[in-house]
C-alpha cells in the first residue's frame, strides 16, 4: 500500500509533510525556496503516483504509508520496544518478547511492574508517571525476572506517546545482560587482585602500568611512585639477566614457572620473593603479568637453619657420644655408634626401629620424660636425663634436643666415658 511513497522523490516527500502541517502551496514554496509552478508540478506527480483524486487524499495516504514504514522499522528493530497503557503492555515488537523471555502474545497485556525486580520497582513507577505527565526519561539501567527465573539487565529510555487516540508511554530497551555480568565479573576479579596478599603487577615495555597494594608493600615503594617505574631496576644484579630473559619469554606469549628472585628496596634492604609471570592483554594491548609472594622470612629462616645444621653437624663430629636421630613418635631415622663402642654395628640396622625396642632402660626413661615436656612446650630445648645408680649400668647420661624441623636428636653417653 505504501510502495508509491517509497518511490517518490525526497522533495515530493517534503511537500507532503509540509502540507500535512496545514501549510499552503505559497508557504511551502517559500520554505523550500522554489516557485509555485514547481509546487504544482510536484502535486501532479504525487496525485498520479498515489492514485489520489485530491491533495487531501494524497496527504492522508502519505501519512499512512509513513506510519507503516515506521512500524516496519520498529518491528525489525534489534532494540526491544513496547508501549504501555498505564502499567500494561499494549504493543511490543519481537525484540521485546525476546527480552522478557516470553511469546509475543503473552507479553501483550502483561503488567511490567510484576517482572521488574523489587529494588528498582519504585524507580520504574516514578519514570512511568513522569512519562505519562509528558516528560522524557533519560537512559537508566533496569532489571527484571523472566518466567524461567533468569535475571535480565537492560538499559531503557521512555517517553510519552499517543497510541490509537490514547495517552501512553513508549519504552525502548537494549539488553545489557552479557555486558553487565562481564563488568561485574571484572569488578570482582579486580577486587580479588586489589585485596590479594600476593604482589601483582602488570608490565608493558618494561615499565609498570598497574600494581596492587601488596606489590607496593613488597618493594617498599609508595603506590604513586610505582606506576611508570622500570621494575627491572629493583632486581639485584645477580638475578637481573634471568629476570630479563623471563620477561622476554612472557612477552612472547609464554608462562614462566615459579622462581626465586631478590630485589632492593629504596633503603637498601633486600627482599626475597617467589615469582611467576605470563602474558596478558591489558586495555587491548599485550602486557606481562607478574605475581610474587614475599619469602624473605622463609628464606632467612631456611638459611639460618642450614647454618645451624652445618654448625651442629660440625659439633657432633667432635662429640664421642652415641647419636640417635628420631621422629617425635620415637622412630629412629639415623644412628651413629659411639667412639668407644666394643662392636661396630651397621647404622642401618637401627633405622625404622622404635627406641623402646632397643631395650635400653635409660634411653626409654629419657625419651618418655623428654616427649612429655616437648608436647607441653613445643619449642627448641635440650633435656638432660641422668639415670640413678643401679638404674642402668651402661648409660651415664642422655641429652635430647628438639630440632627446628621437629625431629629429636638423642646423644647417649656410655658409662665409663
Amino acid at each position: 500500500m505504501g510502495e508509491w511513497f517509497t518511490d517518490v522523490s525526497s522533495r515530493a516527500k517534503q511537500v507532503l509533510r509540509l502540507a500535512s502541517q496545514g501549510k499552503t502551496d505559497a508557504e511551502i514554496a517559500e520554505e523550500l525556496g522554489i516557485s509555485i509552478n514547481t509546487i504544482a508540478t510536484y502535486w501532479s506527480r504525487i496525485l498520479q503516483s498515489s492514485n489520489s483524486v485530491s491533495r487531501t487524499q494524497a496527504v492522508a495516504r502519505a501519512l499512512m504509508a509513513e506510519a507503516e514504514s515506521y512500524r516496519n522499522l520498529v518491528e525489525l528493530s534489534l532494540d526491544a520496544i513496547w508501549i504501555l497503557g498505564g502499567e500494561v503492555v499494549i504493543y511490543a515488537n519481537e525484540a521485546a518478547a525476546e527480552l522478557f523471555g516470553m511469546p509475543l502474545k503473552e507479553l501483550i497485556g502483561l503488567n511490567t511492574m510484576e517482572t521488574v525486580t523489587p529494588e528498582v520497582r519504585d524507580i520504574a513507577r516514578k519514570r512511568l508517571h513522569n512519562a505519562l505527565a509528558g516528560k522524557r526519561n533519560p537512559p537508566y539501567h533496569m532489571t527484571s525476572i523472566r518466567p524461567d527465573g533468569k535475571t535480565v539487565y537492560f538499559e531503557v529510555v521512555s517517553g510519552p506517546i499517543e497510541w490509537e487516540g490514547e495517552r501512553g508511554v513508549m519504552v525502548a530497551a537494549r539488553d545489557r545482560t552479557v555486558q553487565f555480568l562481564a563488568e561485574r565479573k571484572t569488578e570482582s576479579l579486580r577486587s580479588l587482585v586489589e585485596f590479594s596478599l600476593d604482589a601483582i603487577g602488570v608490565v608493558q615495555n618494561e615499565r609498570l602500568i598497574y600494581a596492587n597494594e601488596a606489590a607496593s608493600k613488597l618493594l617498599g615503594i609508595p603506590m604513586d611512585q610505582m606506576i611508570g617505574m622500570k621494575i627491572m631496576d629493583t632486581i639485584v644484579p645477580a638475578d637481573r639477566a634471568t629476570a630479563e630473559a623471563r620477561w622476554l619469554n612472557a612477552a612472547a606469549g609464554n608462562t614462566n614457572p615459579p622462581v626465586h628472585f631478590s630485589a632492593h628496596r629504596p633503603g637498601g634492604e633486600v627482599v626475597e620473593f617467589e615469582v611467576v609471570s605470563g602474558p596478558i592483554e591489558w586495555e587491548g594491548k599485550p602486557a606481562v603479568m607478574i605475581a610474587a609472594r614475599d619469602r624473605t622470612e622463609l628464606y632467612t629462616t631456611q638459611k639460618q637453619a642450614e647454618f645451624e645444621r652445618d654448625q651442629l653437624e660440625a659439633i657432633l663430629e667432635a662429640v664421642p657420644d652415641r647419636m640417635y636421630r628420631l621422629t617425635r613418635e620415637g622412630v629412629i631415622t639415623s644412628f651413629r655408634p659411639d667412639v668407644g663402642m666394643a662392636f661396630n654395628p651397621d647404622p642401618g640396622e637401627f633405622v625404622g626401629m622404635h627406641y623402646s625396642d632397643l631395650g635400653c632402660t635409660g634411653l626409654n626413661e629419657a625419651m618418655a620424660c623428654a616427649l612429655a615436656k616437648i608436647s607441653e612446650t613445643n619449642r627448641v630445648e635440650t633435656f638432660t636425663y641422668t639415670p640413678t645408680i643401679g638404674e642402668n649400668r651402661y648409660i651415664r647420661q642422655v641429652r635430647l634436643t628438639l630440632l627446628r624441623d621437629g625431629s629429636l636428636l638423642a646423644l647417649v653417653r656410655p658409662a665409663g666415658s
